[in-house]
């Protein structure tokens, strides 16, 4: 594995280069951008720092046409800081709310832009556990989803981990985490409900109908947010989703299946937030198809998706992601777990933490 910089990984990020690597040879998703104009995204958004912090932005573009660039400028408004042509934002010494921007040079038109809170003091875990004591939250996930909660254990994990961790650490905080939860009665105020659609894993078709049915078989309405993620088993490694029909590209799968089904929930329940997640990463290569996916939920869903494969892909104090063999991005080796495409668990408290504050700075 190598790492990348984040100007760097705006060019892997948009290219449509043969995967490499001992994945096999493959051809690129001729749809994965869904044939839509140029679009960029900012990562992570929404994002939290404190004066005179700092924050590694990156940016996706999708729908270039060959041959057409991939750069963007940065930009910050109101005045408060400095962003570097890398993406680093670095805080002013004033607290406040702000706005990165990522401006498409090939069509100026374009942007994409992510909020920032500047905070004087850092929020606290028990602080950020408190913003969430009055929410009800789903989370239905898999493996990975279920690491960054505290509940799936790959194998060799000790005491608590995730969110159950932090929750262990700030007793007093008024939110909990419920185990198999997806009834409205389960997922009380102040309760991170998470269930998990493990048994329907190679079938993203099953899973979207399940979370259908749940948020409309009373969560919808009921909870402040749902969220809703796919696993690296329910796509390929040339840039297909699996379907009960075979495979599917994914920018059709996610432009005919997956964008009417959440549309359709979040006109049909305004009270409750559809949050995204970003599907998993493999740990060492064959990340294409979850490459192109994420690219799209990021795109989609600016504000909306917790990006856990971005934060798989990133460390403490470091602005660069790991790459894989064959070029994708990949889970940073010091999150994987040995022998499996599972983080291990100093990777599931990562990630738990990441899942709180995105949580925390939606809820306000």
């Amino acid at each position: 594995m190598s790492v990348i910089s984040p100007a760097a990984l705006l060019v892997l990020l948009s290219s449509s280069a043969p995967v490499a690597g001992g994945c096999g040879s493959s051809s690129p998703a001729k749809d994965a951008g869904s044939g839509a104009a140029l679009s960029v995204a900012v990562i992570p958004n929404p994002a939290s720092t404190t004066v005179r912090g700092s924050i590694p932005f990156q940016s996706t573009v999708i729908g270039a046409r060959a041959g057409q660039s991939t750069a963007v400028t940065w930009s910050v408004s109101p005045a408060g800081g400095t962003i570097a042509a890398t993406g680093l934002y670095v805080a002013s010494s004033n607290p406040g709310t702000y706005t990165v921007a990522a401006t498409s040079l090939s069509d100026p038109t374009k942007s994409g832009t992510a909020a920032v809170t500047v905070l004087s003091v850092p929020a606290s875990s028990l602080d950020q556990l408190r913003a969430l004591s009055s929410k009800r939250v789903y989370f239905q996930h898999a493996s990975v989803g279920g690491e960054s909660v505290g509940v799936y254990d790959p194998g060799g994990f000790t005491g608590n981990w995730g969110l159950l961790r932090i929750l262990a650490d700030n007793p007093g905080s008024g939110t909990a985490v419920a185990r198999d939860a997806n009834t409205p009665a389960a997922i009380p105020a102040g309760t991170i409900g998470e269930w998990s659609h493990g048994a329907s894993n190679g079938d993203p078709d099953a899973k979207l109908s399940l979370f259908d049915a749940r948020v409309r078989g009373g969560l919808g309405g009921a909870m402040s947010f749902a969220l809703f993620k796919l696993g690296y088993p329910d796509f390929d490694q040339t840039g297909n989703v699996k379907t009960s029909a075979g495979l599917v590209p994914v920018g059709t799968w996610f432009t005919n299946a997956y964008q009417p089904k959440m549309a359709a929930l979040q006109a049909a329940y305004p009270a409750t937030e559809i949050l995204h997640v970003t599907a998993p990463l493999h740990s060492t290569c064959c990340n294409r198809a979850i490459q192109a996916w994420n690219d799209l939920v990021r795109a989609s869903y600016p504000g909306k998706t917790f990006d856990l494969a971005y934060w798989q892909t990133v460390e403490p104090g470091s602005s660069r992601a790991t790459v894989c063999q064959d070029g994708t991005p990949c889970v940073n080796p010091r999150w994987v777990q040995t022998g499996d495409d599972h983080v291990n668990q100093a990777g599931a408290d990562w990630l738990g933490n990441r899942l709180l504050e995105f949580l925390a700075n939606l809820a306000g």
